[in-house]
């Protein structure tokens, strides 16, 4: 099949084995007994379901994979970890980066209105006090020209309000710019400077997104440019106020532009609802949003609560970040942490619960069919899914994925559908599978129109091929376990062709 070297322990590997081949032919090399057939099938049987179930188990379980840290459920080092440090990392600081530019936007803005207010608000506290200089120089002129003072008029009710809405607008604006400049220190820590790439670095990004959901982190920095266009509102009222005082002609007119304008901001406001292509919005718009659509997601699917535990929210990030990421790369490398012996069989029972078998039966059509240069990179994949799909194959709740994965167009539809040097551990699978949907107590789906039963044996069209024939062959070490135990579960308890192979 192909040259092989041999490690630093004495080891020998195939140059195309893959690493979770590698790691598994370090945990696994317990030899079956020789015992005459066909009892000694059932024994071999035993003997090599018991190998596998100690691969994966956990230190304490008298486990071969050894030495690992009760604590840690999941490799400190492993690959995938960086994948979601990059991912993760990229879009908290691309969303840092937006909202950092409209902050210094913001502040620069709220410094300059922050005076223009100032300046009015100072102007109208003549208009406030009985004694101001503005009234004694107008009793001054009163009695130049009448020879005597009219009693002291009585602060207009428009003047306590003009002065009280600049007033409310000027501590808006500043309260506002005193939130951005918070905002702008919440923002520095929410994307620390790190070039570890570890697992526990992969939940420490974990717990900083997902605090910034619990607390509203969004939603908080929308308020602070609402809080400026709330002064700026309120600055306008007391301006046509006193306009209308002064001269209502002008009042009237400031009025109907600002009354324009508020109906143009409305309107920006509720675009993004009826369109939601539209690039106007605004902060109000966006806080609609981000507030509905969480009310939305929380009422149809609950989001997961945030995991404290280290190993839960790793297990989360596994499963919501990798094994559902859209990117084929970053879901090849989760299923070669599957694969792995080290993986923990809590969690490959986790995954099976939820769809990651089928996300993994898609994966495997999607790579087996793909074209490629790389034949070599692509056989190390198709070989760890494979190996991962053997792991999700030990249990008998998954009736719908092993039935697809044997319909046509899934690479087990038939024992030579991959490359030559992954056909006897697909021949073990695809025995595996095939027992699984045989046992008597396993749920049977019902029938689909249109779609054939799924096959409990081996095609008669497959036996010219003589499949028998790669027993004489050279496999794989990290594959012998996988075919022998296929074929000593088909000549104990398999139907007639798979028995004859």
């Amino acid at each position: 099949m192909g040259t092989e070297t041999e490690g630093k322990d004495g080891t020998t590997y195939a140059n195309s084995d893959s690493s979770a081949e590698k790691a598994q032919q370090n945990d696994s090399n317990t030899p079956a007994p020789k015992l005459p057939l066909p009892a000694a099938a059932k024994a071999i049987v035993a003997r090599v379901e018991t190998v596998l179930n100690l691969q994966g188990a956990p230190p304490g379980d008298g486990g071969i994979g050894g030495s690992r840290d009760e604590k840690k459920e999941f490799r400190e080092d492993a690959k995938i970890w960086n994948y979601y440090l990059e991912e993760a990392e990229r879009k908290a600081k691309e969303q840092a980066d937006l909202w950092n530019t409209g902050l210094d936007s913001l502040l620069i803005f709220a410094g300059l209105f922050a005076g223009i207010v100032s300046s009015f608000v100072i102007d109208a506290r003549s208009d406030l006090q009985t004694d101001s200089d503005q009234r004694l120089l107008t009793q001054i002129r009163e009695v130049l020209a009448q020879g005597s003072v009219n009693p002291p008029e009585r602060i207009s009710v428009a003047s306590n309000w003009t002065s009280g809405l600049w007033v409310l607008s000027l501590y808006t604006t500043l309260f506002s710019a005193i939130m951005g400049v918070l905002a702008k220190a919440w923002l520095a820590k929410f994307i620390p400077a790190t070039t570890r790439r570890e697992s526990k670095d992969a939940y420490n990004r974990y717990k900083l997104d997902r605090q910034s959901e619990r607390w509203h982190l969004k939603e908080v920095l929308i308020l602070v440019p609402l809080l400026v266009q709330i002064a700026a509102f309120l600055f306008l009222v007391g301006l046509v106020l006193q306009s209308h005082a002064d001269n209502p002609t002008i009042g009237r007119t400031l009025l109907a532009f600002c009354i324009s304008g508020a109906a143009i901001y409305f309107v920006m406001t509720c675009i993004p609802f009826i369109v939601p292509s539209s690039p106007f919005n605004t902060p109000l718009s966006e806080l609609c949003d981000g507030l509905f659509s969480r009310k939305k997601e929380e009422e149809g699917s609950p989001s997961a609560p945030f995991k404290r535990d280290m190993n839960e929210g790793l297990g989360e990030i596994f499963y919501t970040k990798l094994i559902k990421s859209p990117k084929p790369a970053h879901v090849d490398e989760a299923f070669l942490e599957v694969a792995l012996p080290v993986f923990h069989e809590k969690w490959t029972e986790e995954l099976c619960k939820k769809d990651a078998p089928q996300v993994l039966l898609t994966r495997l059509r999607q790579r087996a069919t793909a074209r490629t240069d790389d034949a070599l990179e692509r056989d190390e994949t198709l070989c760890n899914h494979l190996l991962a799909l053997l792991k999700f194959a030990q249990y008998q709740t998954l009736d719908t994925v092993l039935r697809t994965s044997l319909e046509p167009g899934n690479p087990l539809h038939r024992w030579n559908e991959l490359p030559e040097a992954l056909r006897p551990l697909l021949f073990g699978l695809r025995a595996q599978v095939i027992m699984l949907l045989n046992m008597k107590d396993l749920p049977k789906s019902p029938p689909r129109p249109g779609i054939p039963d799924t096959p409990t044996d081996f095609n008669m069209n497959e036996l010219p091929d003589r499949p028998w024939d790669m027993a004489f062959q050279e496999i794989r070490s990290t594959h012998r376990l996988h075919f022998v135990l296929g074929a000593c579960r088909g000549l104990a308890e398999g139907s007639p062709n798979l028995e004859n192979d």
